[in-house]
């Protein structure tokens, strides 16, 4: 009886743990809105480990990691990072972006992209990429899907999440 809770209890937290990474749509909508002390709770709350900050022309990125591998910081299992747009030009205010290797995350937010009711508002090829872009309201959302080395340092398929505020 003890090994058959034993088991029960090691694969409830084992599936908890798996779908712990992941967000949906609802949760990067909710984490553009998010100040970055509130962003790096939520992401820290998913085991998810701060990687970077990089300042850029129009403001600033913080980058964090889960599954980072221990020999390369640029390799990990997935990335997200809180994008803060400090330029009141530029059409966009805020946005995150989630990237995966993982072909099922990419599908899930496709489909709850439709159930949400977001329109298609674009969709581009460049080179090994594809870009889809939906619209509802004021969000934003671009897909990428493509199979060259890419910022999470892997060849092969990748899936970028990108979730923006417009103003």
């Amino acid at each position: 009886m003890r090994i058959i809770f034993a088991t029960l209890f090691f694969l409830m937290c084992s599936g908890q743990a798996l779908f712990a990474q992941k967000f949906s749509l609802s949760e990067l909508i909710l984490l553009v809105d998010k100040n970055l002390d509130d962003f790096d709770s939520f992401v820290n709350a998913k085991n998810y480990k701060y990687n970077r900050t990089e300042t850029e022309t129009k403001g600033k990125s913080y980058s964090y990691s889960y599954n980072r591998s221990k020999y390369n910081s640029t390799k990990a299992k997935y990335w997200i990072s809180k994008y803060e747009i400090a330029d009141k030009n530029d059409p966009i205010k805020d946005w995150i972006s989630w990237q995966t290797l993982n072909q099922k995350d990419y599908l899930a937010i496709k489909k709850q992209l439709k159930e949400k009711g977001f329109t298609l508002y674009e969709a581009t090829t460049f080179k090994d990429y594809m870009n889809t872009t939906y619209r509802k309201g004021e969000i934003e959302v671009s897909i990428f899907s493509g199979t060259q080395i890419n910022e999470l340092g892997h060849k092969g398929n990748f899936y970028e999440i990108n979730v923006k505020r417009l103003w």
